[in-house]
Formats: structure tokens, C-alpha cells, sequence
């Protein structure tokens, strides 16, 4: 959460993707906390999964707005397919029928198997209802599971038969073809998600594709392609970016066969440089297969986008293998003849002509595109797919000022590589040689090896860099590199050689060098190199996001409204699950087997009644059986730097106050006898040697503080919650907002709502959390029962200079 404010503030570059990701994030870690309060309480909130099932349900609708499935026939010819049919073709069938049909270039004959087949084909048999009950259960983290839940999946889709008016549709689509062709072609059967190839999200490789499809076969292979959205890789991509499958209905293209004898992939933008004034072109001898799953390496073109003549740079690629058409059906894969294989794809007019056509389709769409193409036989070029193309944007300028930072980096460990998402990541190698090897990815690491299959997807999000022998960058796991931002280097020699299991290093996707150890200088000056616009629309829907996840209404504990039906947020969920797990520890000895005595008791001159649990080296051995402890028996570092603060201060008798304040507190009481409790509450506290968790009550207030301190800068944090008070709501509201300017003063990212505080730092060095911690125990103490000399705004400054001034103790009398 603190993450998502911190792009509201707009320090930070975040697209569509990001979106989709941090909030899936939220939900798998709010489901956590859910599932972790019910093991501990045996149940008792259960209802909080439904609080969070309405609450992602609004999120959801401002990040997908949900648009129904139209009423259309089963089947589409493309001759009648536009752009503005997409919700009922899918994206790349509307996109196929808008190149044909408006923009006039060439694409195969065929149809679409409309999105309403599909709905009505996922409603038989209660198909979508099962689908949907293995899914709530999974938890996409575990590979496992994954793989189980694909298994059952697809098997039911499997096993269900069509509806006879679908097939019978089909095999009157393939007729017409077969008279618009003039013969009985062998088809493609291509997935046409109604979110895939959109400027939301690729779902690149996710899905499966058959090529050179018999007649026979086509019904076969559309269930396969449909069952294919719930492959283990595909369920983890639409729940990790935050989509429900639902929202996802699936059309597939039918489309007849071009006798390939080159195919590839055109960026009418370099992926890695979008500054740069020209296309990219990548080509293969035979279909075009080896080329988008990086099975091979490309020929590349570089084309002048001003003058398409203009051929800047030839690159002959390496290809060993060629994919090919087989007379009865299917394809293989055979060697080239060496001569041949070093032969060009492409004669320079058919790179001029491929560019012109590549042009013509990023004009009629706005944006660069990622165009898949082919050339037949006789020479003709055609298009089977476009989509938005995704890079990440850096201008020359910064590139060099990148370049000058490298210079001072550690040693270069290798200087040569293709640049498939541009960007800088670090972190400890991790060799993968199969799927097998992802199951145990960690987080952070770099992907190093020696090929690039889509498969690898399934841990890309978890990846800060990736580094491969072979590839190419048209490849669907480039694809997906850059949409989820993750820096890639192909083409890499000698990677898994070179690059050792645990050696950490940084992989500069920008001039393509990889660096022995972690260089944070240039890791930083990239970060901070692409300042994003506020005003870009991106931002408009944080904001509308925002708003069901980071405000908290849930703010007293002992109030009437501090219940799961009245959480709003997923912020309020997390405060409610907190208070009530706390709730539940405590009592928890009464319940099970929880040890006597955990709970000690903090023995100190003060006026509190403090109890330490203790989950891990928080207190000294020697003090392990002990009821109760000394303040020099503690070892957790953030409590021993609070309880400085707290300590720094002399407790002396009540602080003088004016009879109004006095008599509002007693008024408040009376209207609220519960009010009279909260003096005799306990103040527990949880703590580790790193962590601890305080929650106290001083007088009528309450106040929260949470904080870890480590060696690791990234994992340092310090969170406060502050509200409440005996005196009337405008005295209360003083109280807060002179604790927020104090913390304002002292570096915390706070937030105030009425007499509520909320305040945090994070990312900081221990050294200084410390320092916010002994500030928090000052400010905590200072300011017990003030709420009732608050009895105008001038008290507030007058007691913030005194605060600076370090005079904590305030004098004995209030200046007026």
C-alpha cells in the first residue's frame, strides 16, 4: 500500500501493468492475512473473504470495465469483421478484419469462432460453474497446484462436447472458404482472446495456435486452443495481472494457410529504443514458428522510417532448423542446408515494401505495432497479426548519461548481447534448464539460459533480469519481458557458462553489458531518469483504484463501526484482521495449549502495564522462563529505540488544563462509559530481535507502532497510528494535528483525518528508523491527556516550537 501512495505521489513510472499487478499483489496478500486470522481463531471470520470478494469487485470494474459478450452468430467471416467487432471476435481477429477490410492489405481467408460460441460452449453442462470453483481454490504461487488445476481444467473442456448448431456453423464457415479459395486449404486455428493483443495486456505465447489444420481436425483444435487459457503459464498470467477469467472471453480465428516461404516480425519502433527513427525487421526461412518462441535467431533489417528504401543495417541471423507444412496436415521441423541457411530471408524490395505496409498499419492505429507477417511463394506478403507494441521508452540522451555512469560500474563480465527489453536489473544468477528449474525461482534473482520458450513467463514477475544464449527479441517471451518491464538480454555467448549459480550481477539492457556484483549507482540514475507526467491518464486510474484500498475508516478498535461489514478498504481489512489477531493471541492461552507466562510482564518505574511476547530472540536467554523482565533484559532494536524516547521523558502528575477541557472529558465519559476502561487496558507488545509491534493506550487514545529494523535498507520501516481522546472531536483534532506536524518534522510520510494520524518512513538505514522510533516514544508520552488544553489553533504552534525547542515537558502552564 505504501508502494501504490508512493505513485500517487508521483515520484514514479507505472503503467496499465503495473495496475494489474500491485493489486493483484494486494489480493494474494490480504487473502494471506484473512486465512491466517481464521487458522488462529478458529473460523471466526470467514465473512471477511466476502468483504474482500466486494471490494476487489470494484477494483476490478475501474481496471476492467466488464463489457458483455454481444449476441452475435457462432461464426464470423473476416470479409465482415472490423475493429469495433472486437468483443466479438477477439482482438486479434478485429484487428486482422480492420487490416483487410479498411486498411486494404493483405490477409489470409477465413473466419472467426465467435465469443458467444464460446460462452454458450463454457455454460453447458455447468462447465463454466466447475472451472470456477477450481480456480477460487488456487493459490497460483505454487507450481503445483498450478499444474493440477490446468490438468483438471483441461481435461473437462476436453471432455465436453460442443453444442450441434456450433458445429454445425463450422462446417459451413469452412465451406465458404473452400469456395473462396477455390481449393480445400489446410487452416490455422489461432487463439482471439477479447483482451489478447490489446494495449492492456499481450497474453503473448500464452495461448496455443495450430498450424496447417485439416478440415477433420478443426473442431479438435478448437477445443485445444480454448483449453489452452488454462495452462499452468496462461491461469498464472490473467490472475497475476489481475484479470478473472470470466472477463476473458475467447474467440478463435480460423484462417487458411499461406505457403510460407519466409515469415517474421516487424516493430515499427526498436523494442529497446523507441527514440530511434526506424523499423525492425526479423526473419526466418519457412513458417514463422521458430522466430516468435525463440527457437532461433533472426535475420535482422533495420529500416529508415523516413525513406523505406533506406536499409540501415543487415543482420544474418543463425538457423539451423526451418519449419515447414506437410502435405496431409501438421508441420516439422528439418535441417537447411548450410548454403541456404546463410542465405537472406528477404530481398531489399521485399524489406521496402514489408516496412511500407508495417507504416501503413501503425498510422491507422495511433501507435507502434508489433506485426507479425509472411511471404508466400510467389513472393506476396501478408499480415496474420498486429498488436500494440510494448517497449520501454528512454531517450538517446539519457542513454548516454547511462553510458558515462558504466564507466565507474564493477568489471564488465560480458560485453555482447541482443537487447529484448531494454532496462537494468540485478541480483544472484539462477540457471534454468527446463521448466522443472522454475519451481523454485527466487525472487530477485536473474534468469539465465540458454533458450527462451514462453514457458519461462510462469517466474518472469519475479525476475529482475533476464539473460539468454539464443533468442530473438520478436520472441513471445520478449514480449512479455517487456510488458511487465523486466530487462532481457539475448543472444548472450557463453551465458551459462560465464554467469555461475549465486554470482550476483547487473544486467545493463541499455548498451548491453552484464557487470560482476550490483551496481546500485547505475541502477538508481535509471530509475530516477524517467520521470512520469501526473497527468497522464494512467494516473487518473491509480487514483480511482486508490480509493478502495488505501484509505482507513476502521480507526478505533473499541468503536461501534469496527466491523468486517464495515470494512470499505482493503487497508481496513488489514487493520481489522491486525487488531482482532492480536486480540486473539492474547487470549489464546485460555483456548489451546499456547504456553503459560509468554506474556511477561515489562518491570519499570513507569505507570504502564506493559507485556512482552516475545516470537523469536526478542529478550534474553536468561529471562526465558522469567514472568517478568527489565528494559535491560530486551534485545529487540526497535523497542530498546522507542522505549528511549519513552524513558527520555520525566512522567510527572496530570498536565494543567482549563475547566472547558476538563468538563468535555468528563461530558465524553458520560455519554460513553466504556471511555472509563481504556485507562486499566494492558499494553502488549510483540517483538522479535528485528520487529516489534506496540499497541497502547494512554489515557483515552490509542496508538499503534510497527516497525522492523535489518541490515537491509529495503526491509526497514516504521508505522504509526494514532486517534481518540477524552475531549470533544475539535480539541482531539488540535491534539492530532500538532503530533502530525512534529512527525512532518521528522521525515514520516503522514497522513490526518479529524484526530486520526497515520504515519510511516520506510527504505530508510536502521540508524535512522531508530531515530523516528526514540522521536514516536517522545511524542507518545508528550502528549497523554493533551487533548483537553487544546483549546485553541494558537496551542497547537505554541507547543510545536516548544517540541523543537526540546522542551518536552511543556512548562507547567499553558501559554495563552
Amino acid at each position: 500500500m505504501a508502494e501504490l501512495q508512493q505513485k500517487l505521489a508521483g515520484d514514479y513510472l507505472f503503467d496499465q501493468n503495473y495496475l494489474l499487478d500491485i493489486t493483484s499483489r494486494l489480493e494474494n496478500y490480504v487473502q494471506k492475512i484473512i486465512r491466517e486470522l481464521n487458522l488462529l481463531s478458529d473460523h471466526r471470520y470467514e465473512m471477511l473473504n466476502k468483504v474482500l470478494e466486494n471490494v476487489m469487485g470494484l477494483i476490478q470494474k475501474e481496471l476492467v470495465p466488464t463489457r458483455p459478450i454481444p449476441q452475435c452468430p457462432f461464426t464470423i467471416p473476416f470479409r465482415e469483421i472490423r475493429k469495433d467487432k472486437f468483443m466479438a471476435v477477439g482482438e486479434k481477429c478485429a484487428n486482422l478484419g480492420e487490416i483487410r477490410n479498411v486498411i486494404g492489405l493483405p490477409v489470409p481467408s477465413g473466419f472467426a469462432i465467435s465469443t458467444n460460441a464460446f460462452q454458450i460452449f463454457m455454460q453447458g453442462n455447468k462447465l463454466q460453474e466447475k472451472i470456477n470453483q477450481i480456480l477460487s481454490r488456487l493459490n497460483i504461487k505454487t507450481l503445483q497446484e498450478l499444474e493440477e488445476a490446468s490438468e483438471k481444467i483441461q481435461a473437462l473442456v476436453m471432455e465436453t462436447p460442443l453444442p450441434g448448431k456450433l458445429v454445425k456453423a463450422i462446417i459451413k464457415s469452412y465451406q465458404d472458404l473452400v469456395k473462396e479459395e477455390g481449393v480445400e486449404p489446410q487452416v490455422a486455428v489461432r487463439s482471439s482472446g477479447a483482451r489478447e493483443d490489446s494495449p492492456m495486456a499481450s497474453f503473448a505465447g500464452q495461448y496455443k495456435s495450430f498450424l496447417n489444420v485439416p478440415a477433420k481436425d478443426i473442431e479438435k483444435c478448437y477445443k485445444l486452443v480454448l483449453s489452452s487459457q488454462f495452462s499452468p503459464r496462461a491461469i498464472y498470467y490473467f490472475k497475476s495481472r489481475g484479470f478473472n477469467y470470466n472477463d476473458l472471453p475467447m474467440a478463435v480465428g480460423v484462417m487458411a494457410m499461406v505457403q510460407a516461404k519466409g515469415a517474421g516480425i516487424v516493430y515499427t519502433k526498436p523494442p529497446e529504443d523507441a527514440d530511434k527513427d526506424y523499423l525492425v525487421i526479423n526473419a526466418v526461412l519457412g513458417l514463422g514458428v521458430s522466430a516468435v518462441r525463440g527457437e532461433t535467431t533472426p535475420d535482422v533489417y533495420h529500416v529508415s522510417r523516413k525513406d523505406t528504401e533506406k536499409i540501415l543495417f543487415r543482420g544474418f541471423g543463425k538457423q539451423d532448423v526451418m519449419t515447414e507444412r506437410l502435405p496431409g496436415g501438421g508441420i516439422r521441423h528439418r535441417e537447411i542446408p548450410a548454403k541456404k541457411g546463410k542465405q537472406p530471408v528477404l530481398k531489399d524490395d521485399q524489406i521496402s515494401k514489408l516496412a511500407n505496409m508495417a507504416l501503413r498499419i501503425e498510422n491507422h492505429f495511433g501507435s507502434p505495432q508489433d506485426i507479425e507477417w509472411a511471404l508466400d511463394q510467389r513472393g506476396e506478403i501478408f499480415i496474420l497479426q498486429t498488436r500494440p507494441l510494448r517497449f520501454r521508452f528512454q531517450t538517446s540522451r539519457q542513454k548516454e548519461e547511462i553510458q558515462k555512469k558504466a564507466k565507474e560500474k564493477p568489471p564488465v563480465l560480458i560485453e555482447k548481447g541482443t537487447i529484448a527489453c531494454k532496462g537494468i536489473g540485478a541480483g544472484p544468477v539462477h540457471i534454468v534448464n527446463s521448466v522443472d528449474d522454475l519451481q523454485n525461482f527466487p525472487k530477485g534473482a536473474v534468469l539465465v539460459s540458454h533458450h527462451a520458450p514462453p514457458d519461462y513467463a510462469l517466474v518472469i514477475d519475479r525476475a529482475s533480469a533476464i539473460v539468454t544464449e539464443v533468442g530473438s527479441t520478436a520472441s513471445h517471451l520478449a514480449t512479455v519481458a517487456r510488458e511487465l518491464m523486466v530487462p532481457a538480454l539475448f543472444n548472450v555467448p557463453r551465458a551459462t557458462e560465464i554467469l555461475t549459480p549465486g554470482l550476483k550481477i547487473t544486467v545493463d539492457a541499455i548498451n548491453g553489458y552484464i557487470y560482476k556484483g550490483i551496481a546500485n549507482e547505475l541502477i538508481n540514475y535509471h530509475k530516477e531518469s524517467e520521470p512520469p507526467s501526473k497527468k497522464a491518464p494512467i494516473y487518473q486510474a491509480l487514483k480511482n483504484i486508490a480509493k478502495h484500498i488505501t484509505p482507513l475508516n476502521l480507526t478505533d478498535p473499541r468503536g461501534r463501526n469496527f466491523t468486517p461489514e464495515d470494512c470499505k478498504t482493503l487497508h481496513d481489512i488489514t487493520r481489522f484482521s491486525h487488531e482482532m489477531s492480536m486480540q486473539e493471541m492474547f487470549t489464546l492461552g485460555e483456548r489451546s495449549s499456547f504456553p503459560e507466562g509468554s506474556a511477561k510482564k515489562l518491570r519499570s518505574h513507569l505507570p504502564l502495564d506493559i507485556y512482552l511476547i516475545d516470537l523469536g530472540n526478542g529478550i534474553k536467554e536468561k529471562k526465558a522462563q522469567s514472568k517478568e523482565v527489565e528494559p535491560d533484559d530486551i534485545k529487540s532494536l526497535p523497542f530498546l529505540a522507542l522505549w528511549q524516547g519513552i524513558t527520555q521523558i520525566k512522567w510527572s502528575g496530570p498536565r494543567p488544563v482549563d475547566f472547558r477541557g476538563f468538563m468535555s472529558v468528563v461530558a465524553h465519559s458520560a455519554f460513553d462509559p466504556s471511555m472509563r476502561e481504556k485507562l486499566t487496558y494492558k499494553n502488549y507488545v510483540i517483538i522479535t530481535d528485528r520487529y516489534m509491534n506496540f499497541s497502547t493506550r494512554l489515557g483515552y487514545h490509542f496508538s499503534s507502532i510497527d516497525a522492523f529494523i535489518s541490515t537491509n535498507i529495503d526491509d526497514n520501516y516504521v508505522q504509526f497510528i494514532f486517534n481518540g481522546g477524552g475531549a470533544d472531536l475539535p480539541r482531539r483534532i488540535r491534539r492530532a494535528r500538532l503530533i502530525t506536524k512534529i512527525l512532518d518534522h521528522y521525515g514520516f510520510n503522514t497522513s490526518l483525518k479529524e484526530d486520526n494520524v497515520y504515519a510511516r518512513g520506510e527504505n530508510l538505514e536502521a540508524e535512522v528508523i531508530e531515530k523516528m522510533l526514540n522521536i514516536l516514544g517522545i511524542v507518545v508520552v508528550t502528549t497523554r491527556q493533551m487533548d483537553m488544553a487544546m483549546y485553541n489553533d494558537k496551542v497547537v504552534e505554541w507547543y510545536f516550537k516548544e517540541f523543537m525547542k526540546g522542551n518536552y515537558s511543556f512548562g507547567s502552564t499553558i501559554q495563552r
